[in-house]
């Protein structure tokens, strides 16, 4: 199990994330094209972007207040939106929010 933290200006691109692992994108990172993978955990700060991300069933991508989100959801996998967080894609499916959590979402299929 390891852990990848993203800060200012670093980017991660088309990396397969599972068993355990996680990314953690703080304010001005970016990630792009990542699968989240059963077990595969993706935190995307306030600031942060994630674009293209897949989550698999098992997988999950939490999205913090104010970030913009772009992701096609696999079925089974689980987004938890922060109440500030804007998620957009051309394909947003089997999306479960968490209890009490608030997320505008555009162009959703």
């Amino acid at each position: 199990m390891s852990d990848i933290f993203l800060s200012s200006g670093q980017s991660l691109n088309t990396v397969t994330i599972g068993d355990g692992d996680s990314v953690y994108v703080g304010s001005g990172a970016s990630t792009s094209d990542l699968q989240l993978e059963p077990g595969g955990n993706e935190y995307v700060m306030a600031g942060g972007q994630a674009l293209g991300t897949v989550v698999s069933a098992g997988g999950f991508l939490f999205a913090a207040g104010g970030t913009d989100a772009a992701s096609a959801i696999v079925s089974g996998g689980t987004i938890d939106a922060g109440a500030e967080a804007i998620l957009h894609a051309p394909s947003l499916r089997a999306v479960e929010l968490y209890e009490n959590e608030q997320a505008p979402v555009s162009a959703c299929l």
